[in-house]
C-alpha cells in the first residue's frame, strides 16, 4: 500500500472541513485550519481556541506587556524614581488641561511643553528653568521616558545634582558621561562643595566634547544662574549655556493648582 508523502498527497485526500468551533474568549465562530500533513503526519483539520480577532488582540497585548517590561527595566537602570515611569507627554498635557483653567497660564506652560515634545535632539540639549512647581522635572521625565521606550531605545540617566555630592554617586557620575541622554535635575539648588564642582564639571565637559545632549532643570534662568554661581561654577555655567537651548517653564505651580482643587 502506498505511503502518504508530500508528493502523492492531493486535494482529493483532504478530509472534509468540520463545523466551525466556538472562541473560548468571545464566544464567536472559529474557522478550522487545515494542516496539509507530511511524510509521517496525515492531513487534518484543527480548530483554534481563539477566533482571529481575539488572537490578534492577545498577541498585541503580549507585545505591549513585553515592551512595558523592557521599559521598566531600562527605567530602573536609568535611576528614574518610580513615579516618573507613569509620565509621558500625553499625560502631562492632560494634567495641564485639567488643572490650568486660566488661558494665559496654559499658554505659558504650553510653550515649554511644545519645545520639549518637539525637541529634535542632536548635540544641543535643553535648559528648563522656572519657579518651583511649574513642571520642569516632569517634562524632563517625559523626555527621558520617551527615549527609553523607543523601539530602538536610547541609553539614559536621571541624576539629581545633589546626588553628585555623595561619595556613592561615583558610578552614576561615570555613566553620566556616556549615556545618550542625561537629565541633570535642579542645577543650583545644592551648596557647591568642591566634590560637587569637580563631578559636575567632569560630566558636563565630557558630554559637550562628545556632542552628547543633556537636559538640565533649574529654578534659575541663565542670567540668574551666572550671577549667583559664577564664582563657584564658572566653567560649568559657560559649558551649560553654550550647549543648550533655554526653555522657560512658566505659569502657576501645579502643586498649588492641585491643592486648590482638593480644598474646594
Amino acid at each position: 500500500m502506498d505511503t502518504l508523502t508530500s508528493e502523492n498527497t492531493s486535494l482529493e485526500a483532504k478530509p472534509p472541513m468540520p463545523p466551525f468551533g466556538v472562541c473560548v474568549k468571545c464566544g464567536g465562530p472559529v474557522k478550522p485550519v487545515f494542516l496539509p500533513g507530511s511524510r509521517i503526519i496525515s492531513p487534518k483539520w484543527l480548530t483554534p481556541d481563539l477566533c482571529e480577532a481575539c488572537e490578534r488582540a492577545m498577541l498585541k497585548a503580549q507585545e505591549g506587556q513585553e515592551k512595558a517590561a523592557k521599559a521598566r527595566k531600562l527605567a530602573v537602570s536609568s535611576n528614574l524614581p518610580p513615579e516618573a515611569l507613569a509620565w509621558n507627554f500625553d499625560r502631562a498635557e492632560a494634567a495641564a488641561h485639567r488643572l490650568k483653567a486660566d488661558r494665559a497660564d496654559m499658554e505659558l506652560w504650553h510653550r515649554a511643553f511644545y519645545a520639549c515634545r518637539h525637541w529634535i535632539g542632536g548635540r544641543k540639549g535643553l535648559y528648563l528653568y522656572g519657579d518651583t512647581g511649574t513642571g520642569k522635572t516632569v517634562l524632563a521625565w517625559c523626555l527621558l521616558v520617551w527615549a527609553l521606550t523607543q523601539d530602538d531605545p536610547l541609553t539614559g540617566l536621571f541624576l539629581p545634582v545633589g546626588d553628585l555630592a555623595e561619595k556613592s554617586a561615583a558610578p552614576f557620575a561615570k555613566r553620566a558621561t556616556a549615556v545618550r541622554l542625561l537629565v541633570l535635575d535642579d542645577i543650583g539648588a545644592v551648596r557647591p562643595t568642591r566634590t560637587l564642582r569637580e563631578a559636575l564639571f567632569g560630566i558636563v565637559d565630557a558630554r559637550v566634547r562628545s556632542g552628547l545632549p543633556t537636559v538640565y532643570t533649574s529654578n534659575y534662568g541663565p542670567g540668574e544662574l551666572d550671577k549667583r554661581l559664577r564664582d563657584q561654577f564658572g566653567r560649568v555655567i559657560d559649558r551649560i549655556v553654550g550647549s543648550t537651548d533655554g526653555v522657560p517653564v512658566m505659569g502657576r505651580s501645579f502643586r498649588m493648582l492641585e491643592a486648590e482643587q482638593r480644598w474646594r
